[in-house]
């Protein structure tokens, strides 16, 4: 009766025992890693998605306001050198009379490429923060999985060593049912039983040893997780950051010039 009950506990060790649960347990967690990657991932594709429109509309503004710059400046020129002429006004005079847009066009472009770089700046710290974030959420979705690997594999040595002791001491209590036996008929010939059964239960008992003492060895964050890039592309360069106003002179041959010559 007592080696049936071995013999039954036998199956809890087998693939159709822990085993499998073990099995299932492993690939639930696999599951679930894979779902949060993927989640994770989404989301940081929507949020880099959003920073690089932010980054082309901030690029669209500096152009304006650049371009903006420059055609002023060059109506402003363009209406002062109109009037100087009107006046007879000289070379020096023409030059003079362009300062004022020279120096407007310098304001207004160094605004435009400030408020530009304002806005850089601000999408590079938000690019950067996403890319961190996103990077602490797959390394802890990595830990927790890893966690629960060890926590699985844990209780499948627990239950393992736990049966393989309750089968050695299955084995051991026929091998004194043996013994008494023994003692009660001495020529009925179970001293072979007896030693058996004994031989039986201490390799039980030293397999339930060794199961204790195993566990998982949680792996380390993989590289693909570690030296992940999101590769967020904020900064693009534009022609118009180098535009430049052009100031020309002309001789005049205004009022003052022939009275000089006169």
């Amino acid at each position: 009766m007592l080696r049936k009950q071995a013999e039954a506990l036998l199956i809890a060790l087998g693939s159709e025992g822990f085993q499998k649960r073990l099995t299932q347990q492993i690939a639930n967690i696999d599951q679930a890693f894979r779902q949060a990657e993927e989640l994770t991932l989404q989301q940081f594709e929507l949020g880099k998605t959003e920073l690089e429109k932010q980054g082309v509309t901030n690029e669209a503004q500096r152009s304006r306001g650049l371009l903006d710059s420059v055609l002023n400046a060059g109506r402003e020129r363009a209406e002062a050198l109109s009037e100087a002429a009107a006046n007879g006004a000289g070379l020096i005079d023409s030059l003079r009379v362009q300062a004022a847009s020279l120096r407007n066009w310098q304001f207004n472009t160094a605004e435009a490429q400030t408020d530009f770089m304002d806005s850089q700046q601000s999408l590079e710290s938000a690019a950067s923060e996403l890319e961190n974030t996103v990077l602490a959420q797959r390394s802890s979705a990595w830990r927790t999985a890893e966690q629960g690997r060890a926590q699985a594999y844990a209780s499948y040595y627990s239950d393992r060593a736990e049966v393989l002791t309750d089968i050695g001491n299955k084995y051991g209590e026929a091998a004194q049912y043996w013994g008494s036996a023994n003692e009660l008929e001495p020529n009925a010939g179970r001293a072979g039983g007896q030693a058996s059964d004994k031989d039986l239960a201490d390799r039980y008992f030293r397999e339930a040893s060794q199961e204790a003492g195993k566990s998982y060895a949680e792996r380390a964050i993989p590289e693909s997780i570690t030296k992940w890039k999101g590769n967020t592309r904020i900064n693009k360069e534009n022609p118009l950051a180098f535009a430049r106003v052009e100031f020309s002179a002309e001789e005049a041959e205004g009022a003052r010039l022939r009275r000089w010559a006169g």
